[in-house]
């Protein structure tokens, strides 16, 4: 499967990265997708590069030391134009701290300013970590954040912002009320769930 991909990688040269930690069952785990387009076929293409177990703490340094060990891996360390994670405060700092002097960081328009001037390395784990070359000095690509993680954050405030109006608060519980019955009827009774698709031709999202 890996030698498929690297296959694959090797015949282009511009990739896109995404990286996402979440966790499951107590335990942490680190993502990392490519995304490409075919150069004979122009069709766009997707796989995973990686899912490992992430333990200890989630710091911006060590995240910045996994993704360039699985871009290294997959010899794409010269070709990702762009990784894009969430707005994670461990994914932003690690992206600036380990950029390019020529990388001008636009995704937030500030003129580069620093609020934080000391930052701490883990030098231990940077060298025992076994994908790290003592030898030479490694960068991160440019950083797009989520668009949609962006816009869910948006939302999220503004519903907060809202609920703070008493009558809007009032009339959104009473409207998200009979919509959990609708919800709660047509998952529990089949023929409920079969008038609502024959009436509307669909199925309710849950």
């Amino acid at each position: 499967m890996k030698e498929n991909v690297l296959a694959a990688l090797g015949k282009v040269d511009h990739v896109c990265t995404t990286a996402d930690i979440w966790s499951s069952n107590n335990r942490s785990f680190l993502g990392i997708t490519a995304h490409w387009i075919d150069p004979t076929s122009l069709q766009r293409r997707s796989a995973a590069l990686c899912c490992e177990r992430m333990k200890g703490r989630h710091t911006y340094d060590c995240i910045a030391i996994r993704l360039n060990a699985v871009h290294n891996a997959y010899r794409i360390q010269n070709k990702v134009v762009m990784t894009v994670t969430d707005n994670g405060s461990n994914f932003v700092k690690a992206f600036k701290e380990y950029k390019t002097d020529d990388d001008v960081n636009v995704s937030n328009g500030s003129d580069g300013i620093d609020d934080d001037d000391v930052s701490f390395v883990d030098v231990e784990a940077l060298l025992n970590d076994p994908d790290h070359d003592e030898d030479s000095d490694f960068y991160l690509p440019p950083h797009q954040r989520c668009a949609s993680h962006t816009l869910n954050l948006i939302a999220s405030h503004d519903i907060e912002t809202a609920n703070s109006d008493a009558p809007y608060k009032k009339l959104c519980r009473s409207t998200m009320a009979k919509c959990s019955a609708l919800w709660n009827k047509a998952s529990r009774s089949t023929q409920c769930a079969d008038i609502v698709r024959d009436t509307f031709q669909t199925c309710l999202i849950v």
